[in-house]
């Protein structure tokens, strides 16, 4: 009985879990040009509250499944909705932004 319950949470927990690129030092590091004194902390805190404010309400989305344009004008919608503040928001889009074409460190979505 307490295997069967182990696999049963082992299943739902690797079948669950929508793929998404967890952010490495280049990520944060090609996007100072873009946003000054841009830091590996922050790209690293945007990516964590997009996993756990986000994944609340909906499936994450890959960032490269939307244009700059719709992610800059979705965020900000669903923020109101999920009581995200103005500095997370801007958190999660500069993650989301910044990973649309991850660096080439990492090729493939982690699992987490």
């Amino acid at each position: 009985m307490r295997f069967a319950s182990v696999l049963l949470f082992f299943a739902f927990f690797v079948c669950c879990k929508s793929p998404y690129f967890t952010p490495v030092h280049a990520d944060a590091d090609k996007m100072t040009g873009r946003w000054q004194s841009y830091s590996f902390d922050q790209l690293n805190t945007g990516f964590h509250l997009y996993v756990n404010k986000c994944a609340g309400c909906h499936t994450l989305y890959k960032p490269a499944l939307y244009t700059e344009e719709q992610w800059t004008k979705v965020i900000p919608e669903m923020a109101q909705r999920a009581l995200i503040t103005e500095e997370e928001q801007q958190d999660i889009l500069r993650y989301i932004l910044s990973m649309r074409e991850p660096s080439v460190l990492q090729t493939k979505p982690t699992k987490l």
